[in-house]
Order: structure tokens, then C-alpha cells, then sequence
């Protein structure tokens, strides 16, 4: 028990540090959205009316829960860091010793796998329906389970049913408890959503939206790609030559994470649930903890050194951000922000990049349906919404990231090409593009 414990506490510890410091580059994008769009949650604000979430929103009310009790970036690692823990703690549950194995795949991947996002969410639930199953757990249980995946992120919850299909042919009295277990909480939410008059904008954003959003952030034929087919064949194969077929079923589970995007960061979130299934193949005493935390570490080192040698970095210090290690051009590109905005004298303005939601939680500014300009975002029909929504302000300036505009391909173009035909040119210098609509 007291062994249990004190390994516990070294992977939380091991969370906090890799998210506070070594992790430093997940921060400065995925874990900052996640952060901007579940704090105004504590001020009030709706999903799907105030906040362009493009999924179900579990994750975003699980974080602002800590987020109450203190309002800042590191109340956010905390609650990751939980997550972190207790999907470790299901792991040593399973396979003891084995389990470090998983810290090194997390090394070797860079730390995506455990991006502070709602796929680390994801990534507990998936661990935690198979555990349940494993140790013969309720049905019922497993599928309220599957139901709050499915509102964590219902476009990769939805894949997680699919072992439990084959009951519909063995037995069919566990599949219905498991669809009512399923149920139980998306029932709950759809409540939810009608009270609060969300469901049109639900639905908006995360059915119709998902259309584009798919259409649009299509990575095409890459190495990941590739990697997740070649798996995946692999993974049909052990299907149909195991007589335990529940059990491999579990190996197409984490399909949704792949899909549309397909890059290092979402195939690493595959291939750590494919490896929970695959340790079962290993049937051996485990005895290289040591050697296995060693090899962790010089990977996470190595990746460190590179990236502070090639972005520099900085200890940056905020009232959300304290303590928060980062990127030396990245504060710079914040801070040029002020500047334009005092230069110009600007009392109407509009950032518009990847670092737009870092820099309005720093100001106190609103997160709403354009400060996260990617393409797919925005619900059917968004782009022409928020150009509409443009056009009705009057002595509003538009600063546009050049950066985003003109090297990251999800970035929404369309919509600043509309600024630029339409608005007047303020000043462009390397790091932005002003404009000015009367």
C-alpha cells in the first residue's frame, strides 16, 4: 500500500513538472485554448452560444471545477494532472511494473500523448472502460463510462461501443444494460442543452460544424497516416485470429483520435491506447523500471534542450500565468500587441492569431467565436457569420498574426482575406497586418 502510494505521488509529481516546464511548448497552443474556453465557464458564460466549442463540453466544466477554487493556469495543470494520475494508477492496477513502459512512449512522442487537453480525458476513460471489463464490472457501469467519453469528446466517444457490439451476438441482456448505462448522461446533458436553450447551437457546432471541420484540417497521406493504417491492419489481424474477441475489439476503439486529423500529436493518443491492449501479448515479470525511467528522462531532456535552443525561453509572470515557462518570441509577439494598441491608440480592436486566446486571458478580454480563428471552428455557414459580425462593428482595428496567416494551414485565411479586401490598411511589419474598419 505505502509502495502504492509513493509511486502515486511520483507520477503527479512527474505531471506538474513536464506540464510546468518541460512541456513548455504544448502550453503556448492546445493546453492555453483548453484553459481560455473552460475559465469563462466560471463567469458564467455558455458553451455553444458564448464559446465555440466544437465538442462535448465535459472536460472544459472538469477543469473550470478547479478553476474556481483559484483562477489560473496552475489550478488547470492540477486538474490535468489528475487525470494524468489516476490513468497511471489504472495501469499499475493492470500491468504493476509494466506500466512505466508508458512513461517512455510519452518521452519518445515528445509529451503529446498527455497534452493537456480533453484526449487525456479520452485516454482515461478508454483506460478505465477496459479496466472495468477486465475485473468483470458492472455493465451497467461501463456504460455510463462510455457516456461520459462520449461528452468528453463525442466524435471519439462514439468508437469507444464498438467491443461491446459483439454482445448483440453472445449476449444481449449485457449490451442493453450497457446502452442504458450509455444513456443515463447523454440524457442528463440533452436536459442540459434544452434548459439552457443550447441544442440548435449544439448541433450547429458539432454536427454540421464537424463537416467542415473534417473537409477542412484533412492532413492528407503523411507518415502518421501510414503508420495508423499499417497498425491498424495489424490490429484486424490479431481480431480475427484471437478467440478472445471482446478483448481485441478494444484495439479498434481508439480509431476516432485519428480521424481527421492525423499527425504526431493525435497518432501518439492511438498508439498509447493500442499499447494497453498489446500488453497483454507480454506475459512476463517486468524488471527494467529502472533502466525504462532512465531512457524517459534523456529523451525528455534531449527534446528540452532543443526546443529552449531553438525558441529560447523564459519564465514569464502573470496573474493567470504564474511561473509560466515559455517561449522568449512568443512574450515578445504578445507584448507588440500593446504597443500597436497604444501606438495607434486603439479603442476597438481585434487580435486575430494563435496566440489571440494567451493574450486575452492576460487582458481580461473576452474568448469568443473568432479569437480561435481554425478553419471548421465556427459551426455551418461560421465563416460568413463572424464576416457579418465584422461588418456590423464601426471604428474597430483588426491586428491579424502573420505567422498564423501565412504558415499554419489551419488557420481560417478566408476570413482575413475579407479583411484585407475590404478594410483599410493600417501598417504591416513582420509580425502583423492592422487594419481598420470605420
Amino acid at each position: 500500500m505505502k509502495k502504492s502510494i509513493i509511486r502515486l505521488i511520483f507520477i503527479f509529481i512527474f505531471f506538474m513538472l513536464i506540464y510546468n516546464f518541460f512541456g513548455y511548448y504544448h502550453n503556448i497552443y492546445d493546453a492555453t485554448l483548453m484553459y481560455g474556453y473552460s475559465r469563462p465557464l466560471i463567469y458564467g458564460k455558455l458553451p455553444y452560444v458564448d464559446l465555440n466549442i466544437i465538442t462535448t463540453p465535459l472536460y472544459y466544466f472538469y477543469s473550470a471545477a478547479f478553476l474556481l477554487v483559484h483562477d489560473s493556469f496552475i489550478s488547470f495543470t492540477v486538474g490535468n494532472a489528475i487525470i494524468g494520475t489516476l490513468i497511471f494508477y489504472l495501469l499499475f492496477k493492470l500491468y504493476d511494473y509494466k506500466a512505466y513502459l508508458f512513461i517512455l512512449l510519452i518521452s519518445i512522442c515528445k509529451l503529446y500523448p498527455v497534452t493537456q487537453t480533453y484526449n487525456l480525458l479520452m485516454i482515461f476513460w478508454f483506460i478505465l472502460i477496459y479496466y472495468l471489463y477486465k475485473n468483470k464490472k458492472s455493465n451497467f457501469l461501463i456504460g455510463i463510462c462510455i457516456g461520459l467519453s462520449i461528452l468528453t469528446k463525442h466524435s471519439t466517444g462514439i468508437f469507444f461501443i464498438i467491443p461491446f457490439i459483439y454482445y448483440l451476438f453472445k449476449d444481449i441482456k449485457s449490451f442493453f444494460k450497457i446502452i442504458v448505462g450509455i444513456f443515463i448522461p447523454l440524457l442528463i446533458f440533452i436536459l442540459y442543452l434544452l434548459i439552457f436553450g443550447l441544442f440548435k447551437d449544439f448541433i450547429n457546432l458539432t454536427v454540421l460544424g464537424m463537416l467542415d471541420f473534417n473537409s477542412s484540417n484533412n492532413l492528407g497521406i503523411n507518415l502518421w497516416l501510414v503508420l495508423s493504417i499499417i497498425l491498424f491492419l495489424i490490429n484486424i489481424y490479431i481480431i480475427i485470429k484471437s478467440k478472445d474477441k471482446i478483448t481485441y475489439l478494444f484495439l479498434l476503439m481508439p480509431i476516432g483520435f485519428i480521424i481527421p486529423i492525423c499527425d504526431l500529436n493525435h497518432f501518439s493518443y492511438f498508439l498509447f491506447c493500442i499499447l494497453v491492449i498489446y500488453l497483454n501479448y507480454f506475459d512476463y515479470k517486468f524488471k527494467y523500471s529502472i533502466p525504462i525511467l532512465i531512457c524517459s528522462f534523456l529523451f525528455i531532456l534531449g527534446y528540452f534542450f532543443i526546443h529552449i535552443n531553438t525558441y529560447k525561453t523564459t519564465f514569464y509572470h502573470s496573474k493567470h500565468y504564474p511561473n509560466y515557462y515559455t517561449s522568449i518570441n512568443y512574450i515578445k509577439l504578445n507584448n507588440y500587441v500593446d504597443e500597436l494598441v497604444s501606438k495607434y491608440k486603439m479603442d476597438n480592436y481585434i487580435l486575430l492569431g494563435e496566440n489571440a486566446t494567451f493574450y486575452n486571458i492576460n487582458h481580461n478580454r473576452d474568448i469568443n467565436y473568432y479569437t480561435n480563428l481554425f478553419y471548421g471552428n465556427h459551426g455551418y455557414d461560421g465563416e460568413n457569420r463572424i464576416i457579418k459580425e465584422f461588418n456590423n462593428k464601426k471604428d474597430t482595428y483588426f491586428i491579424i498574426n502573420k505567422n498564423s496567416y501565412e504558415g499554419h494551414n489551419q488557420f481560417d485565411n478566408n476570413i482575413c482575406d475579407y479583411i484585407f479586401d475590404n478594410y483599410k490598411l493600417i501598417s504591416e511589419d513582420p509580425n502583423y497586418f492592422v487594419y481598420y474598419k470605420k
